[in-house]
């Protein structure tokens, strides 16, 4: 066990027991390693599922409150659609029915000259070119900015062009747009195909759905 040959095998056993002991801390170590990127990984993952989860519900919450607006401003844009439509209706009827007492009034000049003022009264009242302000840019806000968007397209459209326009974008009848123009159903016809023109409409193209595209 002193002799030279013992000393080296026991030399040999130590650098061996060095080498193993080195080796199982380098395994020891990758698989340290290993358990660390995959904790890392999982957690890495986690954030990321969360930080996605959260984009979600952010962007679900966005397309809720846009879907709010969006349908609170059209019920405005209704509620003024048909507020003018009454009084346009309203101002209609007050002017048959004094044309109706004109025509009955013979005679007496006093109320046929009172009727006469009113009738060019409600006359003037009835284009409602007032309205139609604060009806179009309330409309644009809600349409996308569609009369600015039409004009810059095609600038030689007349007020009443765009006020057609507008309408049938809208989708009501000839009858309620007869009413809010202050025209008859075959002045809204003939309206229609001078608006066709003005757009260069092809004959096989619908008027109403290439405004509610455009």
């Amino acid at each position: 066990y002193a002799s030279t040959l013992a000393y080296s095998f026991y030399g040999i056993l130590l650098i061996g027991a060095f080498i193993g002991s080195v080796i199982f801390q380098n395994k020891k170590y990758k698989k340290e390693k290993a358990i660390l990127e995959s904790t890392h990984l999982e957690e890495q993952e986690k954030k990321e599922f969360l930080v996605q989860q959260s984009k979600e519900k952010i962007d679900l919450l966005e397309r809720q409150k846009l879907e709010t607006e969006v349908k609170f401003k059209n019920q405005e844009l209704a509620a003024a659609t048909m507020n003018l439509l009454q009084k346009s209706q309203m101002l209609t009827s007050i002017e048959a029915s004094l044309e109706k007492l004109k025509k009955s009034s013979r005679k007496k000049e006093d109320v046929y000259g009172e009727i006469d003022r009113l009738l060019k009264l409600v006359k003037k009242e009835n284009s409602l070119s007032g309205e139609w302000e604060r009806f179009s840019k309330h409309f644009d806000h809600v349409h996308s900015d569609f009369l600015k968007r039409l004009g810059e397209r095609y600038p030689n459209l007349s007020p009443n062009d765009f006020k057609l326009s507008a309408y049938l974008k809208m989708n009501l009848s000839t009858k309620e747009i007869a009413s809010l123009m202050n025209i008859s159903i075959r002045g809204v016809e003939a309206s229609r195909y001078r608006l066709r023109k003005r757009l260069q409409l092809d004959s096989g193209i619908n008027l109403t759905e290439f405004l509610m595209k455009l």
